[in-house]
């Protein structure tokens, strides 16, 4: 169990140091409620003088970059290789000075930066939910960058639902995990053992029947826009690194049987 433990917590990333909470009862609202929200609408054709929040986000877009560096040597990186550094990039995931730069950002430079970075747009909606002044405003932008294909947004999304006291829902959180885990990003099953442990058989089911809906409305929401449906999961690297190291703790299960407690 504790190298099982480790192996997650390993894997995890971190999430922000926020106070929590009891959950609210019944559907999250975001799932039962909430329509997908549009792409951002397109800039008008009649040319303007860039705003000082466009001129801003333009830069901080630029020192962004386009790219998630690397870092052998920094232990704060959550990517392990160069191909793990590519698959983050590829699923929505900034750097870690992408993300510190990006978290900095005022509203106004994200609003601008979400138009052409669905980072910004992900991290966007993360600052609205921790000043808990935009109401569902937050999971309509992540339910957006998540049906374009952003996983970050599905982590975020769990994140909100266990960090953020006033959004606080194991329940949805480990739903949107598990999303998480669907599309190829194995990491978020360590979260989901770390943050939702606790839950009961009930929550656990209710977890399960809230992602298949989140699911489908993904689903939804790529089919009305033209957009075909997800592709089958590409895993992050080291996949089999972090099953290998979950079976020297349980031993490999026969078809059938459950793993050792």
């Amino acid at each position: 169990m504790a190298v099982a433990l480790a192996a997650v917590l390993f894997w995890a990333r971190r999430t922000p140091d926020t106070v929590v909470e009891a959950p609210p009862a019944g559907m999250p609202a975001e799932v039962s409620k909430t329509e997908a929200a549009a792409p951002p609408a397109t800039q008008s054709a009649t040319p303007s003088r860039p705003s000082k929040s466009s001129a801003r986000a333009a830069t901080l877009l630029q020192v962004v970059g386009d790219r998630y560096d690397f870092d052998p040597a920094d232990p704060n990186g959550a990517a392990t290789s160069l191909a793990d550094a590519d698959w983050l990039h590829r699923h929505g995931f900034p750097d870690a000075d992408a993300y510190d730069r990006l978290r900095r950002a005022s509203l106004d430079e994200l609003e601008e930066a979400a138009k052409i970075d669905l980072r910004a747009q992900v991290i966007l909606a993360f600052n609205m939910a921790i000043t808990g002044r935009y109401g569902n405003r937050p999971f309509e932008l992540l339910e957006d960058a998540a049906a374009r294909g952003s996983i970050f947004a599905l982590e975020t999304w769990g994140d909100i639902h266990y960090t953020l006291k006033h959004y606080r829902n194991p329940v949805a959180g480990a739903a949107y995990y598990h999303l998480a885990l669907r599309r190829g990003y194995f990491t978020a099953a360590g979260k989901k053992l770390i943050f939702a442990g606790t839950l009961n058989a009930e929550q656990r089911m209710l977890s399960d029947v809230y992602a298949e809906v989140a699911w489908l409305r993904l689903l939804d929401a790529r089919k009305r826009t033209g957009t075909p449906p997800f592709a089958e999961a590409e895993l992050r690297p080291g996949f089999e690194q972090f099953v290998a190291t979950l079976e020297v703790a349980y031993g490999t299960p026969e078809p059938g049987t459950a793993p050792n407690p």
